[in-house]
């Protein structure tokens, strides 16, 4: 996962991709990841922010697999997350790093990239691109993201949406914390939601989405908390704490000799912005990697390095610069 995550070009790839959907236009999805297996039946989808991918996202992943004619799930990110538009956390292109991380684990597993939020039109955007009209297309969501879709307030109007996303998609819904079968029951029952109730079903799922502390914001909350004899990956897949532990993201400052707080994950954003800034600079993915090392050392070097990075503007010149080579290199340690 080490050189993945400090892969220069396919960061930059990504970042291509997302800057390039954060523009208004039409309902769009790019493919970031394909599936090497499956294709000829439906497709499911879980959407979320992934901030980070949690073992509640997989388990919702494991259990649409497990429903009869689904054979692929993907991953859907989207660049605009409804409620959640000032999330902090790792950037947009280090969760598809840790999405593809994860897919390059499942076979039957892919990753999909859209600039919408709405369900409505996240379904249009991917029957466009992965899901034709012969073959179905499932959203597997928690109890807490049914009743954001029926809630009339995200909507100008809800029943022409509505039969809009319902004609193009259905959904199963994992129990989440408390609600279950019986409270989605309830949902369902309720006049303004009978007409929708052939859409959408009860999804059992493993255990752990049925546990709190196993949400994105839980375990977030963990990293931060967090210290050396007290891992906080319990709450993610293997390869998404790989990422974690190689990159800083979601652990708090740590303090160099004499006193000054360096956050590493923030080092890492500001050095990415430089990359994405100019995409033609020579940058290896061991320059990156040594640039960081560099950036995190209490030597002269470093701190030079860690004044250019708080600048508004770095470029990969600067950096460089502030390592006194042309080329990076590990320098004092």
């Amino acid at each position: 996962m080490t050189e993945n995550c400090y892969d220069v070009e396919r960061l930059r790839g990504w970042h291509a991709h997302v800057a390039a959907l954060a523009d208004d236009g039409p309902p769009t999805a790019r493919v970031i990841v394909s599936p090497r297996a499956g294709s000829g039946g439906g497709a499911a989808v879980v959407a979320g922010s992934f901030n980070p991918v949690t073992t509640a996202h997989l388990s919702l992943c494991d259990g649409a697999l497990r429903q009869p004619g689904i054979d692929v799930v993907w991953f859907l990110l989207a660049v605009r997350t409804v409620d959640k538009e000032q999330v902090t956390g790792a950037c947009l292109e280090d969760r598809l790093c840790m999405l593809a991380a994860l897919a390059r684990t499942r076979p039957n597993v892919g990753v999909v990239l859209t600039n919408r939020g709405l369900f409505v039109e996240q379904a249009e955007a991917l029957r466009r691109t992965l899901a034709p009209p012969d073959r179905s297309l499932v959203f597997a969501v928690g109890f807490d993201k049914i009743t954001q879709i029926l809630d009339p307030r995200y909507y100008d109007d809800r029943e022409a949406s509505l039969a809009r996303l319902f004609a193009l998609s259905r959904f199963l819904v994992a129990k989440r914390d408390a609600h279950g079968a019986a409270a989605l029951a309830d949902l369902l029952a309720a006049p303004a939601n009978r007409a929708y109730r052939r859409h959408i079903a009860a999804l059992d799922t493993l255990p752990a989405y049925h546990d709190p502390e196993l949400s994105a914001t839980g375990v977030r909350t963990a990293y931060a908390d967090t210290n050396p004899a007290a891992p906080a990956d319990v709450g993610v897949p293997p390869p998404v704490a790989d990422f974690i532990a190689a990159t800083g993201a979601y652990a708090p400052p740590h303090m160099l000799p004499g006193g000054e707080t360096v956050n590493r994950y923030a080092l890492r954003l500001r050095l990415l912005a430089a990359l994405f800034a100019d995409p033609t600079a020579a940058f290896t993915a061991d320059d990156f990697i040594a640039a960081v090392a560099v950036a995190l050392s209490n030597s002269e070097s470093g701190r030079s390095l860690r004044r250019a990075l708080a600048q508004d503007i770095v470029t990969i010149p600067s950096v460089r610069a502030c390592l006194g080579c042309n080329s990076v290199s590990t320098g004092e340690r």
